[in-house]
């Protein structure tokens, strides 16, 4: 071992707040590398589990094998995405609080585009195909019809639908401090 690594371990051998010790050189950085990494993991077990639901839905299987992967895989998809939800929400805190950032900031940015970025992309993507390929006059199946839509529907149900069923679950109070912070 070198001697800052026993000057480190002998600090906190002796320290009198073990709770708050001074975090190893370079955790911060493994931190957020793990983050990223595990973020990579999900994003294949998703694709994975999604070209496994379209095997299974062009193959329109109907016995009771078939049925049961299916559920099989939408309870899966619906644990890894509550189990990344939870992990990505205190990674933020995480960075938040090592960057002193306050944790409402990080709420209000990071969190807010992670939830909005795939309709986005997705908007994104059809409007740009849109404009490359030009609808026909009287087509039914024009990619711009609903990109902009899909935006504002998302926002607006990020807003209503998932605050509402909070506040029926767990109801709350209005503190004047946050409309005059908003207002």
């Amino acid at each position: 071992m070198t001697g800052d690594a026993e000057d480190d371990l002998a600090e906190d051998a002796v320290s009198e707040e073990p709770l708050q010790k001074k975090p190893a050189k370079g955790r911060k950085m493994r931190g957020i590398l793990s983050l990223f990494m595990w973020n990579q993991v999900l994003v294949i077990a998703s694709l994975f589990l999604a070209m496994m639901g379209v095997q299974t839905i062009t193959a329109e299987d109907t016995s009771l094998s078939g049925i049961a992967i299916s559920a099989f895989l939408l309870i899966l998809a619906i644990g890894l995405l509550i189990t990344s939800a939870d992990f990505f929400v205190e990674g933020a805190k995480g960075i938040a609080r090592r960057a002193g950032i306050a944790e409402v900031i990080i709420g209000l940015t990071i969190v807010s585009l992670g939830t909005s970025l795939p309709e986005i992309l997705i908007s994104s993507q059809a409007a740009w195909e849109a404009y490359t390929n030009p609808c026909q006059v009287g087509a039914t199946d024009c990619a711009t019809d609903f990109a902009l839509g899909n935006i504002y529907g998302s926002i607006l149900v990020q807003i209503t639908l998932i605050l509402g069923i909070v506040v029926l679950i767990k109801p709350m109070k209005v503190k004047p401090a946050w409309i005059q912070r908003d207002g």
